[in-house]
């Protein structure tokens, strides 16, 4: 609500400097053609230069958590009653009353603009050229809309007849149906504003006196031409958006028609509105925001090595003469000596000399068990033996928005060995000199001195930075000190946080997994129940069909002892014979 009142507000002023430069400055010119636009100009500039805006970054340091600010924060972060709803919406019921009536307003512009249409559709049409001519029968004030001309010619001679078809030819071809409704929707959406209405009639006031104006450079009686204008002034009141001939004001019409042009020198009045409209921008239109200010970090590896020699306990003579060789065409002397092997050919022991200008150094090696690796290195920064190293980061964090505009570089060095070890530089002595000469100081804490982290249950490490996270994204958080389990986990507290659920596509293809999995699973359940009943049919069929081979075996066994007492019976008869 507040910023569709705002709106209104920016708008209506510039709408107010328009017609204030026009009233005052442009009105009485005749410089109509050049009207036309700037007043079609406020149009659009009032209603869309206050939806732009121009954008000020302004950047800011990122305030500085420590542990006591997060917990007052969490004391804090108590919810509070919700505020009781107000009874009556002010808000809605202005918003509703705007809306009725700027739709009641668009309405009756429709409404007005099909009767236009209906009346044109139930006369005939003589067309010339791009232009229709509608002659009525009725006694209508003649008028233009878009490319059609209405007159009754029955109620003008010829000559007159002449000069208001021209008149409105005039229109037609400069499309001045076009300004009459613009002006008439912006006054449906911008109904509130007085000037908005006032400044439709000079629009459609300064078409009449630029259709005069043309008109009257082609006509050769112009006496004719104003008769004519004061014979229709008496007519009938013409159609809404349409351009009438009689429009009001005829006396100024005429009084128009007889003053001098204007000078050219006067063309200055319309870039009044350029440095008003420069300034409503640079004061209204400029949305500031603030950006924190991040260092950059840089991380870079470089090898550092222009080139380097290694001999294991595996060289051979011919592949360290080789490299002596490569070393020399480089400007780098470089000779070994006291070197001695064991049965496998391994060495045990070797004295290595260098010499590059004003660089020497030399190193011996002894192990029974084979030497460990002798690397000569040579770069930019550096020249001797080293240990086996195959590059060097350098991490670099540069503060680009000092205020001092001045550049502040801090380097931490990591050697990485070939058996997995680092060896990390970052202590006064090796830090880079800036070029401002002030000397950076490395400092290092002590991790024991800061509260244990858990977010989401999952404890973070010792270095973790509270203030990497956003408070918008906290759910939760609870702090614990001086409690027993904040003696248990950490003696200087323990702080829990909870953060808001955020939906991420990992988040969504597990849930898309587990669905896909608990669907396979009842398609399972389901053809084992099948299955089961399928079987459970299958064993009441068998049932059934023992019952009755048992109930076949019974009579068997029943035909059977019959058939045993008849077998007894006549035995005993024979042998009684």
């Amino acid at each position: 609500m507040e910023a569709l009142f705002i709106y209104g507000l920016k708008s209506a002023g510039l709408l107010a400097c328009f017609y204030g430069v026009y009233y005052f400055l442009l009105r009485k010119e005749t410089f109509f053609s050049s009207n036309r636009w700037f007043l079609l100009s406020g149009l659009f500039v009032s209603a869309f230069l206050p939806l732009m805006t121009w954008t000020k970054t302004v950047y800011i340091e990122r305030p500085q958590w420590s542990a006591e600010d997060w917990m007052a924060m969490a004391k804090s972060n108590v919810p509070s009653a919700p505020s009781p709803e107000p009874i009556l919406d002010w808000t809605s019921l202005i918003m509703g009353g705007y809306a009725i009536i700027a739709l009641v307003i668009i309405g009756r512009i429709l409404v007005q603009l099909i009767s236009i249409l209906v009346f044109l559709k139930k006369h005939p049409v003589i067309s010339e050229a791009s232009i229709r001519l509608v002659n009525v029968q009725q006694e209508v004030t003649p008028f233009s809309f878009f490319n059609y001309v209405v007159i009754n010619n029955q109620l003008y001679s010829e000559e007159e007849r002449n000069s208001i078809v021209l008149h409105e030819k005039i229109h037609c071809r400069q499309y001045h149906s076009v300004d009459i409704l613009l002006s008439h929707l912006y006054c449906g959406l911008f109904w509130f504003h007085p000037l908005a209405w006032r400044y439709k009639k000079a629009i459609a006031q300064n078409l009449e006196f630029l259709a005069d104006q043309k008109a009257m450079e082609q006509l050769q009686s112009p006496t004719v031409y104003q008769k004519t204008l004061v014979k229709v002034a008496t007519g009938k009141q013409a159609l809404a958006l349409t351009n009438p001939f009689n429009q009001s004001l005829i006396k100024k019409r005429i009084l128009m028609l007889q003053q001098t042009q204007s000078q050219r020198r006067n063309l200055w009045k319309y870039g009044i509105m350029l440095p008003a409209l420069v300034g409503f921008m640079l004061i209204f239109q400029v949305k500031t925001v603030a950006q924190e200010r991040k260092s950059v970090y840089e991380i870079k590896s470089e090898i550092q090595e222009t080139f380097q020699i290694r001999w294991d306990k595996n060289a051979t003579e011919a592949e360290m003469k080789k490299d002596i060789a490569f070393a020399k065409a480089q400007g780098i002397i470089l000779k070994y000596s006291k070197l001695k092997r064991n049965d496998w050919g391994e060495i045990t022991q070797i004295k290595v000399q260098y010499s590059a200008g004003d660089s020497k150094g030399e190193t011996t090696i002894m192990s029974d068990s084979g030497i460990k690796p002798l690397v000569f290195v040579k770069s930019n920064s550096y020249i001797g033996f080293a240990a086996p190293k195959s590059e060097t980061i350098i991490a670099s964090k540069v503060d680009k928005e000092d205020i001092q505009g001045k550049e502040i570089r801090i380097e931490e060095r990591i050697i990485r060995n070939e058996d997995g070890t680092e060896i990390i530089i970052n202590d006064t002595d090796n830090a880079s000199q800036p070029k401002n000469g002030e000397r950076i100081v490395i400092r290092k804490f002590d991790a024991s001195d800061k509260p244990l982290v858990f977010i989401n249950g999952k404890m973070m490490d010792v270095d973790f930075d509270l203030n990497s996270l956003d408070p918008n994204t906290i759910a939760s958080m609870s702090v614990f000190k001086n409690s027993p389990e904040a003696l248990e986990m950490g003696k200087n507290g323990v702080i829990k946080i909870i953060t808001k659920k955020v939906v991420t596509s990992d988040n969504i293809k597990d849930e898309e997994e587990i669905n896909a999995a608990v669907n396979r699973a009842k398609e399972e359940i389901k053809k084992v129940l099948s299955e089961d009943k399928s079987t459970q049919a299958d064993w009441e069929k068998a049932r059934q069909d023992l019952a009755k081979v048992q109930e076949e075996m019974l009579k068997m066994k029943a035909e059977m002892e019959k058939a045993k007492a008849e077998y007894e019976k006549a035995k005993s008869k024979l042998k009684k014979d």
